[in-house]
């Protein structure tokens, strides 16, 4: 539990305002301490015999280890404690108690009674200050200290006792208060979340409706143009068809609503990477591992291969040099760690920041940089929560790296021998 403190709870400027009036009518002298016995108000009608004492070094810590040990007292009982100080002042500690923890004290009194003798505690080293008492300068200034009868003491001390609780009911509506305050700043962002994955969900669908063409028709023809390629012995031709014939079907069948499993986001990024050599050749090469009892675990359609995509065209298309593409999956310990790698142009951090603040705006028109990394970020965000957003780093002219950390679930580890097994773990 958080440890609070006088200054959470309660404005301290007018706590002073309200100690300073009920000093005035009480005639007690009147300060607030926290919960270490720490003055968080100035002092009220403190008597001069007090600040006389207090002025010796010796004088002052027995004052303190008093203030101190009647908070204590007060707190343990939970109400306020009437006592005389080593000096021969009566005084009082009221507690102040916050959901169950000691915040700290309003110590009052400084004041004699005619009437009345209240219990001392015994401190050590007690004597030390017995030469200072026994000044004449000293006594004199003690008989000035106000004289009050015990009743009208009680009082005072209903009083404070009163006031004290109206210090916690105000922590207790400002506590309140500021956890509606946050609660509801955290539900605004996630509305604003919510509504910017729409949006982008919308526009999305639209754009697939205005390229819809008849599932059948595409597949026919695709078909045909893979036979026309085998009697023409055309291999190349009739891989790359056959590829993305695959590809074609896995988007067909899901949207960006469902769940596939690693294992079949890893396919489909092979089958994309394999189209994506024949098109660069030996400028392009590819490395693909992952711990082999991770892939049946579920994941969100398309989340991996937008990734590959932006490393080849926004990074290694860019720089013109031959490139490197690493895609990794590796047990995290406490998540699913996917890692996109590549050795291209890379992004300056300005960049970065525009896509991790989901800035489509500044994004370059011209290359779409990162319009992808976005749309994922969201969908991150708004599946699994702020924790599973995009990592990115990366130096221009030397690399890019993003990744993702997706939370565990549970996998049947039939064989933890086998647990290491890799998955495509060659270049390409």
């Amino acid at each position: 539990m958080k440890i609070l403190s006088l200054f959470d709870i309660v404005d301290l400027h007018v706590l002073q305002e309200m100690q300073d009036s009920f000093s005035t009518v009480t005639k007690l002298a009147m300060v607030i301490v926290d919960y270490r016995g720490k003055p968080v108000t100035k002092y009220s009608n403190f008597t001069n015999f007090c600040k006389f004492m207090r002025s010796n070094s010796i004088c002052r810590k027995l004052c303190f280890d008093s203030d101190a040990y009647a908070g204590i007292k007060a707190a343990r009982n939970s109400e306020p404690y009437i006592y005389s100080c080593y000096a021969g002042l009566v005084d009082i500690a009221i507690p102040i108690v916050f959901q169950g923890q000691m915040l700290g004290s309003i110590l009052a009194g400084q004041v004699r009674t005619s009437d009345e003798d209240f219990p001392e505690h015994i401190l050590d080293d007690r004597e030390m200050a017995d030469r200072y008492l026994n000044r004449e300068e000293a006594k004199k200034l003690l008989s000035e200290t106000p004289l009050v009868k015990s009743q009208d003491l009680r009082d005072s001390v209903k009083m404070i006792h009163i006031f004290s609780n109206y210090i916690v009911e105000m922590g207790i509506s400002k506590s309140a208060q500021r956890e509606l305050a946050e609660k509801n700043e955290r539900l605004k962002h996630e509305m604003d979340v919510k509504v910017s994955l729409e949006k982008t969900l919308r526009e999305s669908e639209i754009k697939i409706l205005r390229s819809q063409i008849n599932p059948h028709f595409l597949f026919n023809v695709l078909n045909n143009i893979n036979n026309l390629a085998m009697i023409e012995e055309a291999d190349k031709t009739s891989e790359m068809v056959y590829t993305f014939t695959d590809m074609l079907r896995y988007t067909m069948q899901n949207d960006s609503s469902n769940e596939v499993t690693l294992r079949e986001e890893l396919n489909y990024v092979k089958q994309y990477l394999t189209i994506q050599k024949m098109r660069f050749g030996s400028n392009l090469k590819y490395v693909i591992f992952a711990d082999e009892y991770l892939l049946d675990i579920p994941c969100p359609f398309m989340i991996i291969q937008p990734l590959v995509a932006n490393s080849i065209d926004h990074g290694l298309f860019q720089s013109r040099n031959q490139g490197t593409v690493r895609v990794s999956i590796e047990d995290n310990g406490e998540d699913i760690l996917i890692t996109v790698f590549d050795n291209g142009e890379g992004m300056d951090q300005k960049i970065i920041d525009e896509i991790l603040y989901g800035n489509e705006s500044s994004i370059p028109s011209k290359t779409g940089m990162g319009i992808g990394l976005i749309n994922i970020d969201k969908r991150l965000m708004y599946q699994y929560g702020k924790d599973a957003r995009l990592q990115i780093s990366s130096e221009l002219g030397k690399y890019t790296k993003v990744q993702i950390h997706l939370p565990k679930k549970e996998v049947d580890y039939e064989n933890s021998s086998r647990r290491r097994r890799i998955f495509g773990a060659r270049s390409y």
